[in-house]
């Protein structure tokens, strides 16, 4: 994915958040890095609450995930 979409948002708070719960924490700064500079204004709650998921769980999965890597509530 990143190679096909290196400079989105989405692929930016994939991978910090996928790094984060692999305990990538290098990896996982730079893609937060990445996704502020990109959108300062990030918050994990904005994001997860404009997301579809298919559950609830999956939902719970990344957003805590997304926090993990550092990005902003």
């Amino acid at each position: 994915m990143e190679t096909r979409l290196p400079g989105t948002l989405l692929c930016q708070i994939r991978l910090a958040a996928i790094h984060a719960d692999l305990d990538d924490t290098e990896n996982a700064a730079k893609a937060v890095d990445a996704v502020l500079s990109i959108d300062p204004q990030f918050s994990v709650q904005t994001y997860t609450g404009h997301m579809v998921y298919k559950t609830d769980e999956l939902r719970r999965f990344w957003a805590d995930a997304m926090l993990k890597a550092g990005l902003p509530e």
